[in-house]
């Protein structure tokens, strides 16, 4: 199983600067989607893919625990109102995977 997440320009969400384009590969096995960044200000994730994809932040992610992000655009905005700026974490049940598509701003 495979998920490949995707850094992409979100507009609008915060001030601050944006990272490019990035994959990240994640298996079965909880992975780091995004490392801890003291100077984020926000953080998007979109699901874009064919299965659900499990998200924990400042901890491993693991299997119908933490936030979900539903298949085809699952979403979730870590902001000032439900902030980290600690590693966030994703997996997707054995044998599956999903795209995901993230845009990080930072000061």
């Amino acid at each position: 199983m495979t998920i490949i997440v995707s850094v992409n320009t979100a507009p609008g969400l915060n001030t601050g600067t944006g990272q490019p384009p990035t994959n990240v590969l994640i298996t079965e096995v909880s992975t780091e989607i995004i490392a801890a960044n003291v100077n984020r200000t926000s953080l998007y994730l979109l699901n874009i893919g064919r299965d659900d994809v499990w998200v924990s932040c400042d901890a491993d992610a693991e299997f119908e625990k933490g936030m979900l992000l539903g298949n085809g655009g699952g979403s979730m905005l870590i902001d000032s109102t439900s902030f980290t700026t600690g590693p966030v974490n994703g997996i997707c049940q054995g044998g599956r995977s999903s795209t995901l598509s993230l845009q990080e701003l930072s000061t």
